[in-house]
């Protein structure tokens, strides 16, 4: 049968409101909700077109952009408050487009949401570490098989020893896979037992759907019309 992946790899953390990653019926994540705060980005703040998409305590992030000020905010895990808490980077080069920070030593690692802010306000967020898939195979397969994900930030930080991946048919209440390998590039999970048979056209594998809305915004945000977080284009071999 075919499956759908409406979720795919979700840290012990999720996003609970930024409507990142959610599926319909929303399903509830295996630990803590991420409670980040929503500062609205400003009409003539900062412009991020380019970020890097990893970094971890005491490693440094890039950005590009327009209209930076040397000053950025981020918003990760800790290790006393269940939501997160506010962290602030310490900026290493500022310079007309260009914008470096280095993330806290003391942070624990994990998903970083990260604004930069000027004298008009902030920018929109961009998220570093945040799951990527890119692509899964086989397309079809059937109840007690094994499929394997490609991408990257595709299981826990900092080992990459423990990942989550979310199975469901369309519309409908899904349950969490049991992954054989867990690793940062690839992982494998089993297509649970408890879902029921499906036509072949129902549905698509997901990763193929994800690359495609991928690219699209990749190719929004090099001509400037897209201000909102993307990933990198899906399928791109060359960062594995």
């Amino acid at each position: 049968m075919n499956i759908r992946m409406l979720t795919s790899l979700i840290l012990l953390m999720t996003i609970s409101k930024r409507g990142l990653g959610q599926t319909r019926p929303e399903a509830k994540a295996p630990g803590e909700q991420f409670l980040p705060p929503t500062p609205a980005s400003a009409a003539n703040g900062p412009v991020v077109f380019e970020y890097s998409r990893e970094a971890g305590p005491d490693q440094t992030f890039f950005m590009v952009g327009e209209r930076f000020a040397g000053d950025v905010i981020a918003w990760g895990p800790s290790a006393s408050k269940p939501g997160g808490q506010e962290w602030k980077p310490r900026v290493q080069l500022h310079k007309g487009a260009y914008l470096s920070a280095t993330l806290p030593e003391q942070a624990p690692d994990g998903l970083f949401l990260v604004q930069a802010r000027n004298s008009a306000g902030f920018s929109q967020p961009v998220v570093l570490n945040q799951p990527e898939p890119w692509w899964c195979g086989p397309d079809t397969v059937r109840r007690g098989e094994i499929t394997r994900v490609f991408g990257r930030n595709l299981s826990r930080r900092p080992d990459f020893a423990r990942g989550f991946v979310y199975v469901c048919k369309p519309g409908q209440q899904g349950v969490w896979a049991k992954l054989p390998q867990c690793g940062k590039y690839s992982l494998s999970f089993v297509v649970p037992d408890s879902l029921a048979p499906a036509r072949q056209d129902q549905s698509r594998n997901a990763c193929h759907q994800r690359a495609a809305t991928q690219s699209r915004a990749a190719a929004a945000i090099r001509t400037g019309r897209d201000r909102q977080l993307v990933p990198s284009p899906a399928g791109d071999r060359r960062l594995l």
